[in-house]
């Protein structure tokens, strides 16, 4: 069984509210870094930066928002910056589409980036328990980014938890992932898990916290940045 720490503050809890007559659950993940031969300073300040920023997955049923301190705290850390999670990432279950809004700041100009099916999975026959739960592992790659990094998951998925979502970009496979791998870049791995989390009706829903003003695809953005 997942050991549960609280640690999450209710007042943090109230500012990601999925939907107020909907259950809430809040996952926790730790982010580490794999040392490569090229460890430097910047990979040393990520590591450093990483220890003390947890990431939180926020989800239901329908939608899935992935945050972490530095971001809920407006203070953007190194890693951030290796995992690809400077700005949240809101995942639409229902649409299969990732929003996430990104600032350009040469022409000042804010745009919401959509993007639809970014991982291409293939679930394999090996399994594992972690905390007690049996996962399964699945391989993926991220298609985005294919071209640039050809950057490849290897991910651990709990289908006991019937959630599809994951850290990041790492949606789609049939249970809540509990660890992935990018690239051998970067780590995640489930810490805690709350289910049926109480939170403020009050707060803002995800449907409405999904940018609509700019709307452009990822490819679209790319494009944009190239002609500054």
């Amino acid at each position: 069984m997942i050991k549960i720490q609280i640690k999450i503050l209710y007042s943090l809890i109230v500012l990601f509210t999925i939907n107020s007559s909907a259950q809430t659950n809040i996952a926790t993940y730790k982010l580490s870094l794999i040392e490569e031969d090229h460890y430097d300073e910047l990979w040393a300040v990520a590591e450093e930066d990483a220890q003390t920023n947890n990431f939180y997955l926020i989800f239901d049923k329908d939608y899935s928002l992935f945050t972490s301190d530095n971001t809920i705290l407006g203070r953007t850390g190194m890693s951030n910056a290796f995992s690809n999670t400077i700005n949240e990432i809101i995942f639409d279950n229902i649409q299969k589409s990732y929003y996430t809004e990104k600032t350009i700041s040469k022409i000042r100009e804010i745009y919401c980036i959509k993007r639809r099916d970014l991982v291409e999975w293939q679930i394999t026959d090996e399994k594992k328990e972690i905390n007690g739960i049996e996962c399964y592992r699945a391989l993926g790659v991220l298609k985005s980014f294919d071209k640039v990094g050809n950057y490849r998951i290897d991910a651990w998925f709990a289908p006991s938890i019937p959630y599809s979502y994951g850290p990041g970009y790492f949606n789609g496979l049939p249970g809540l992932i509990m660890m992935a791998m990018d690239s051998n870049r970067y780590f995640f791995s489930l810490s805690e898990i709350h289910f049926n989390v109480q939170v403020d009706k009050r707060s803002k829903p995800i449907p409405e916290r999904i940018c609509k003003k700019n709307v452009i695809t990822y490819k679209e953005y790319i494009a944009k940045l190239s002609e500054i």
